[in-house]
Parts: structure tokens; sequence; C-alpha cells
């Protein structure tokens, strides 16, 4: 879509939505890389609305990550995203999270808080993320869940507008990735999230809206309840092949 026309669109949708907070709002989106198309979603228009928590579903290689790279400018795309925040409003929880491994957990608060120890073990995210036991443990002898909910925590304590989160659960066992998720759903209850997960069953009670993709396509975008209505039997969809793929958009 040319340029002047995607700010006459959205300079035309964002006047007619005024009553309604909507944050982002993604058309045509296309990602070309060596002469390859890894991302379609022409013809597809999604809107996520302030408070909104969306799922991110598809196995790997389906562009989950390539739409969290676009919505970060991080890649070249056509067609449109329109936010309504500046990219300093977005906070961002990446599957691996790098940190100098001699520093010790409260230190690591301590640069990014710029507060004293005390302080810091008062703080209610040190109590939300069950962190003050490790508090004065070094970076490099964290578990993989551990290092997940100081990372997390860092990154839920900046007010922001908009949340991604890229498979934040990937390469933990089931009793870390329960208690993560327990922590998400609480954490995020007034917040607008974007969460890429291989997990249905750990975001099905958490999110309202979900895409689902497969090799760069958006087969389904829309409410959980729609999910629901057109899906009525409890069953296991495995995504590897056409009919499969039918299956998420049609009634069994």
């Amino acid at each position: 879509m040319d340029s002047w026309r995607c700010k006459l669109y959205y300079s035309a949708f964002f006047r007619s939505i005024n009553t309604v907070m909507c944050l982002l709002r993604i058309k045509d989106l296309k990602v070309n890389f060596k002469d390859q198309t890894v991302l379609d979603f022409r013809g597809h228009d999604i809107e996520i609305k302030s408070g909104d928590k969306v799922a991110l579903i598809g196995k790997n290689g389906a562009g989950k990550s390539t739409l969290l790279n676009c919505l970060l400018h991080e890649v070249k795309y056509t067609g449109c995203i329109k936010e309504k925040y500046h990219q300093s409003d977005i906070g961002v929880v990446f599957q691996e999270n790098v940190y100098f491994k001699f520093l010790k957990v409260y230190e690591i608060f301590e640069l990014v808080w710029n507060k004293p120890k005390k302080l810091i073990l008062k703080s209610k995210f040190i109590k939300n993320f069950n962190l003050a036991s490790i508090m004065n443990k070094y970076i490099s002898d964290l578990s993989g869940g551990e290092k997940q909910r100081l990372t997390i925590a860092l990154v839920f304590s900046q007010n922001k507008k908009i949340y991604l989160l890229d498979e934040i659960n990937s390469g933990l066992d089931y009793d870390n990735r329960h208690e993560l998720s327990k922590i998400i759903n609480n954490i995020t209850e007034e917040k607008t999230v974007i969460q890429i997960s291989h997990y249905f069953e750990e975001v099905e009670n958490w999110a309202n809206k979900l895409i689902i993709l497969d090799r760069g396509k958006m087969i389904y975008f829309g409410s959980l309840s729609k999910f629901y209505s057109i899906n009525k039997h409890d069953s296991l969809i495995i995504i590897n092949d056409k009919k499969s793929l039918s299956r998420l958009t049609q009634c069994h």
C-alpha cells in the first residue's frame, strides 16, 4: 500500500474510533527475505486494543518472531503498521536474555531501578515474582526459570503501553512453566500483551484474542470465544498439513 494511502486510511480509522483505545493496527503486512516471502498477511486487517491479551501460536518457522520483529521495526516490510505509542513504550521479553554473569541479582536491580538494596527487597515485584530467595545469587548460578522471572520482573516494573513476550516458557520444565504462567496471568491483568507460545493450554485461559500462523500465513485471527464456537469439540490438532489447517477454521 502506498505510504500516502496508508496514512490516509489510518487517519480516518483512528478518527472513527476515538472512543476506543486501539493501540495497534496491522494491514496487508508482507516480509520478504532473499527473494522469499516469509510473512504474508495481505488481505488481513489486525486490530489490537488497549488491554488485549493476544496469544500468537504456530510451529517453528511459522513467522511468529518475524511478526514481533516487524512490530519492533527490526525488519523491512510492506503494508501498514500503525501504532498509538512510541517504540520506547514497548516492553520486550525475549526467549533468551543476556546479563553480566558475575553480577548478583540485587545488583541488576540496583542498576536498573537506581535504588538501594533495602528498598528493592520491599518492592512488590520481588514478592510477586518470588525473587527474594535469589537476590544474593550470581546471574551465572540462576536456573532457567529463575532467570526468566528476573527478566520479566525487570521488564514489567517499567510502565509500558504494550508488552511483547517471545516464547518465555521455552526450555522450562512443566513446574517452571506453570509457575511462570500464573505470574504472567496476574501481572498482565490490566496490560496489553502479545505473547508467543508453543503451549496453547497455558494461554487459553489468559488470552482474549488468538493469532494462528503457519508458513508465514495467518490462518486465524479473532477472539477465543469465536475460535471455540467454530471448533466445538475438544480435539488435538497437529499443524503439519493443509487438511489439519482447514480444521482450525471449520466446525467439527
